[in-house]
């Protein structure tokens, strides 16, 4: 029984905060155990045996650990590698410096830093699918993104796809709910997430360019009210700006070192565009985009990753489907990156490995656009009753089911088990890092130098040089038997041990070999003359 005197309390902010939060999480209760369903299969694609598969190091990946390691000890700070290739943005580089400061350096470390961000892309992916056309088509959408062959390889090695990706995703979502809502703060986060992703690629500027045409498609429907709409666009314009401030700052100040990939590696410096008629160089930009098809949809070389065949042909019915619905910005997003953003990959080829990873920016739209005519089939009146409807929804589920095995046999089956990347410089560098203090290297490799980074990277402290002869000095034999010297022979100078055998007879010879009993590299171990 209620005492008389007894006052009301009203509910502090944390009470309300409940009441409000709880009623949405049981509401969504499904969706949202749906979605970290479909995280958790996107992570496991990516985690799984992550520091073995793929066998080895990439290049790449112990290069981004030393500038990992740079930035710590303060010696990088700019928005921008110049040194590397031709240049890249530097945004990867800072996370996984965050990465080593908090967890330590380590293969799996570097690597988880990366699929981290693949993995984070899956729900961001959903939350933008179902901004643009709702629960059902987020739901397939996302569950493609996650098994998606292409995005999955490019997420399992330490380097920057998976951030350009994300950071595309992450501003298209914002983008789409902007320019929904019409809201100024929606706009600000709008532009200062794309403004952040000028650091994540070299070809983020190509999705730069398709945000453009879909602002400028938005402003061209509000013509009749353009004065008013234009603030938005303006506030993301202004936010873009001071996102992108470090990074543009530096390209006005190194503008040959920033623009050099473009000067260097496009099609259209090229001898045979540069000397070729207006006919010949149609056709070989043509020849260079039937190229990229081929390798997207058609035929996949051993080291890449393909579309699936369902996803090829639902991304057609997806881009008419999208050309009905040609006004709705999301959908337009969709449809014009998958058309503008390969482009980076057919007029900067550099090979097939590249050109996959520049374009990779496609793959949440690729999803997008394959989920569309499913989404828009179960809405139709004939699945309406509930045995049709139940029937579609298992076919779909079956039909990701044969995407996620396809391409899950595809990476773990053909591509991990027959490529180790850089595999006889990798277990020489965790050789010579294993080396009793005071031993000396003498390193011969036609393909490796002694200052590989995978050597400076998996043994920093070694001592050596390069004798081989292919790396600005001659071949040299010869041994200062006042050290304990350690011969290193790979590749086509495997054979070379004879030779310093002969001339040293008291050695110890050693061959390295792999899980099929073939020979990665050979050691000859001299000690001192005493």
């Amino acid at each position: 029984m209620a005492r008389d005197d007894a006052v009301a309390v009203e509910p502090g902010p944390r009470a309300g905060l409940a009441r409000g939060v709880l009623p949405w999480f049981v509401r969504h209760r499904y969706e949202i155990m749906a979605v970290v369903a479909i995280t958790a299969v996107a992570a496991f694609f990516r985690t799984w045996q992550l520091d073995s598969i793929p066998e080895g190091i990439h290049g790449d990946e112990a290069t981004n650990a030393l500038y990992a390691d740079r930035i710590l000890d303060g010696d990088f700070s700019e928005p921008y590698d110049r040194f590397h290739a031709h240049g890249r943005p530097a945004g990867f580089l800072y996370w996984l410096a965050a990465a080593v400061a908090l967890f330590g350096d380590s293969l799996l470390v570097i690597r988880l830093a990366a699929a981290t961000l693949s993995i984070l892309t899956v729900p961001v992916a959903y939350l933008l699918f179902r901004a643009i056309d709702g629960k059902a088509t987020a739901m397939i959408g996302a569950g493609l993104l996650a098994v998606s062959g292409w995005h999955v390889i490019f997420s399992r090695i330490a380097w920057e796809p998976g951030l350009l990706v994300l950071a595309e995703v992450t501003a298209a979502l914002f983008l789409v709910l902007a320019l929904r809502s019409e809201k100024r703060w929606h706009f600000a986060l709008a532009g200062f997430a794309l403004g952040l992703g000028f650091y994540s690629h070299s070809s983020y500027p190509f999705f730069l360019l398709v945000v453009a045409l879909v602002v400028a498609g938005w402003l061209a429907s509000k013509r009749n009210d353009l004065l008013r709409a234009v603030a938005g666009p303006a506030t993301m314009l202004g936010a873009f700006l001071l996102a992108a401030l470090p990074m543009l700052s530096y390209i006005s100040r190194n503008q040959e070192v920033y623009f050099r990939p473009s000067r260097t590696e496009s099609i259209f410096r090229t001898a045979a565009f540069e000397e070729g008629s207006l006919g010949k160089r149609v056709d070989l930009v043509l020849d260079a985009g039937r190229d990229f098809v081929r390798l997207a949809v058609f035929e996949a070389p051993a080291d890449l990753a393909i579309i699936a065949v369902p996803v090829s042909a639902l991304l057609g019915l997806g881009l008419l489907y999208a050309a009905w619905r040609w006004r709705e910005p999301g959908v337009a997003l969709a449809a014009l990156a998958v058309l503008v953003v390969p482009w980076v990959a057919i007029l900067y080829p550099g090979g097939a490995g590249p050109s996959m990873r520049r374009a990779i920016g496609i793959t949440p739209f690729v999803a997008l656009l394959a989920a569309l005519p499913l989404a828009a089939a179960l809405r139709t009146k004939y699945l309406t009753p509930m045995l049709p409807r139940a029937l579609a929804v298992l076919a779909i589920f079956g039909m990701v089911t044969y995407v996620a095995v396809a391409d899950g046999r595809f990476y773990f089956d053909t591509y991990a088990s027959r490529v180790s990347i850089s595999l006889p410089m990798v277990e020489a560098s965790r050789y010579m890092d294993g080396l009793p203090d005071g031993a000396y290297v003498y390193f011969f490799s036609s393909v490796w130098n002694y200052d590989n980074e995978l050597r400076r990277y998996l043994a920093p402290d070694a001592e050596g040089e390069d004798r081989s002869g292919y790396w600005g000095s001659g071949l040299d034999l010869t041994a200062d038997r006042s050290l304990d010297v350690v011969y290193i022979f790979i590749g086509s100078l495997l054979d070379t041990s004879d030779d310093v055998r002969a001339l040293y007879p008291n050695g110890r010879l050693v061959d390295h070999l792999d899980g099929d009993g073939e020979t990665l590299f050979r050691s000859y171990e001299l000690p001192a003359a005493r």
